[in-house]
């Protein structure tokens, strides 16, 4: 703007100035920079968590086919202070030799790997950057948090934050992005050329900006589908609390009467006692018995806590459209992890007897099983098929199958997909059961893991 003083850009202490005044333009360089800025936008609609967001933005700083910085820093804002989350790169000029030596001999791609989520590999970074990421650790200062654009700061740099970083870092300059979201200052990211004290031109301060942009929108949709995940255990166990309480007063109601009968008999057997053995063995008997009916209320009782069956009206269930309404909801989810999840309905509804509350948990537990199972980019298939007097609900993927000594009782309550606790499998089967239903596991498609529903056709 006219009488506005504006600093030269490269006046910014680590930018490469060329001759004649002006950046020196290196248009592989930039082009380098637009892929991996491409790459990690791909990358950040399938992050899971805000931890595997913030890894791939500091693989992406640091990679050699990526922006290639020698080291980078990933710190959050909490309770006032910046306390350093995540980081990436060698602590030493030796262990960076080596580790480029490696990666050079195993012909390495690190943009490559971020294509599968590996929290053991996150988690052990951190561990060996433990000291480094406690170093960066500082309270967040008068003006360090109004930062809004990247910049290149040395050593001289006026905010004390800034100073301290790098002093704890020994670095020659370091560049600062912050991270703002809806106008709060979250953290930011700082990376170094420590080692090679390759300058930072102009473009690759504008691609790391635009790179930690779509960082924070990632971050945000991950935080808040934790949170999500939170809720949803939060209100399983509440129900699983409620259940509990439900039981024990039902417990507490049905043995009265057996417990009671029991101890009328221990009372008479104290009060006459019997001058026999004949008569000692008829009481004992009648004892026995009147335990033996305390431990068959007790199983009765469990029995149709778990079925919840007792009274159920079961009534007239489109299949069909309970289906694609579920998909439909699952349908953003598996399009963020590229994941394909089709289902093609019949041409007329088919309905079935059913508790469609019951039913949707089942679908859902299914559903929720397959995503899961895939990972990245793989497939599910949900169909509906008509069989005699049944119908079969379907929910099928191509991820790993099940292990072996599961395979004949996946339902029974142990360990169901991978990654799985198995307590979905069990809950389907007992809901699909007080429906009067049945389920199935089969692999009868090479490559493929199916999971059945087998309901009663209504005509």
């Amino acid at each position: 703007m006219r009488g506005e003083t504006r600093r030269k850009p490269w006046a910014f202490p680590g930018l490469r100035r060329g001759r004649g005044g002006g950046y020196q333009r290196d248009r592989g360089r930039s082009t380098k920079i637009l892929a991996t800025l491409h790459l990690a936008a791909e990358l950040f609609e399938r992050a899971l968590t805000p931890e595997h967001a913030g890894w791939i933005a500091l693989v992406a700083l640091t990679a050699g086919e990526g922006f290639g910085f020698n080291r980078a820093f990933l710190l959050r804002r909490t309770n006032g202070l910046l306390e350093g989350w995540l980081g990436i790169g060698p602590r030493s000029g030796e262990e960076a030799a080596q580790l480029w030596q490696q990666l050079q001999a195993l012909e390495v791609k690190p943009l490559a790997t971020l294509g599968t989520f590996q929290p053991e590999i996150i988690s052990q970074e951190k561990a060996r950057l433990a000291e480094t990421l406690q170093a960066l650790r500082t309270p967040l200062q008068e003006g360090c948090g109004r930062w809004r654009r990247a910049f290149v700061a040395r050593r001289d740099f006026a905010d004390p934050c800034v100073r301290h970083w790098m002093h704890a870092l020994q670095s020659p300059f370091l560049v600062v992005l912050p991270l703002v979201r809806q106008g709060t200052f979250w953290g930011v990211v700082l990376a170094d050329n420590f080692v090679t004290r390759a300058p930072v031109s102009a473009p690759l301060l504008e691609g790391a900006q635009a790179l930690c942009h779509s960082l924070q929108a990632a971050l945000e949709r991950t935080e808040l589908w934790a949170r999500f995940q939170a809720e949803q255990e939060a209100r399983r166990r509440a129900e699983q609390a409620v259940v509990l309480v439900e039981t024990a007063r039902a417990l507490a109601h049905d043995i009265k009467n057996p417990l009671t009968a029991a101890a009328g008999l221990l009372q008479h057997l104290l009060e006459h006692k019997p001058t026999t053995v004949e008569e000692w063995e008829a009481w004992g008997r009648k004892i026995a018995d009147g335990l033996s009916r305390v431990e068959r209320q007790v199983n009765q009782l469990v029995q149709e806590l778990a079925s919840r069956g007792q009274g159920m009206e079961l009534t007239r269930t489109d299949a069909v459209a309970l289906l694609q309404r579920l998909v439909a909801s699952w349908q953003a989810l598996a399009e963020s992890r590229s994941i394909s999840l089709r289902f093609d309905p019949p041409e007329k509804p088919v309905c079935v007897w059913a508790d469609p509350a019951y039913l949707d948990r089942c679908v859902e537990n299914l559903l929720s099983n397959a995503v899961k199972a895939v990972g990245l980019g793989g497939e599910v298939r949900v169909r509906v098929e008509e069989e005699g007097e049944w119908v079969r609900l379907s929910v099928a993927d191509n991820g790993q199958p099940l292990p072996q000594p599961l395979r004949s009782d996946p339902f029974s309550g142990g360990l169901g997909q991978p990654g799985g606790s198995g307590e979905g499998l069990a809950s389907v089967r007992r809901l699909t059961e007080a429906m009067g239903g049945k389920v199935e596991y089969d692999e009868n498609e090479p490559g493929w893991v199916r999971f059945s529903l087998l309901l009663r056709r209504c005509v």
